[in-house]
């Protein structure tokens, strides 16, 4: 996955006990801090993913993911509680905020579902990019 800021670490795992809640008509998977077994009973389940950077520029990483558990959208949530959103991932990215630079995890019960705001400098293609022909509009593209 390539996410929106670099993880602290450059390798390890993420554990969190993951439940599906209903908020403001849409099912979004939310972390649970320090479940019961009432909590486990009803849903919550204790998951876990391997993570390894593989890459980083411009604010943004490449970071290989291994889940060892699975639920909906596990991956997605991991790194949002590693503060480095998945890039293009509208349903969870809005869960991380930034203060004077400083990125902080949001309440998911106080955040809808919203647009990812990127960086320029992550969105620029290198220039061997640009240079190849299947890249290039072809001259009929006007009409």
């Amino acid at each position: 996955a390539v996410t929106d800021g670099i993880p602290a670490a450059s390798e390890g795992k993420i554990q969190a006990a993951l439940k599906l809640e209903h908020i403001d008509g849409v099912n979004l998977t939310v972390p649970v801090k320090a479940p019961s077994r009432k909590d486990i009973l009803e849903g919550v389940k204790k998951t876990l993913s391997h993570f390894r950077v593989v890459a980083t520029g411009s604010g943004c990483a490449l970071v290989q993911l291994q889940p060892l558990t699975v639920f909906s959208s596990q991956l997605q949530v991991h790194m949002v509680l590693q503060l480095c959103p998945v890039l293009g991932d509208h349903m969870y990215s809005a869960r991380v905020g930034t203060v004077l630079g400083q990125r902080f995890l949001l309440p998911a019960e106080n955040n809808k579902p919203q647009r990812q705001v990127l960086q320029p400098t992550c969105l620029l293609l290198s220039e061997g990019w640009r240079e190849r022909s299947w890249m290039k509009p072809s001259s009929d593209a006007s009409t």
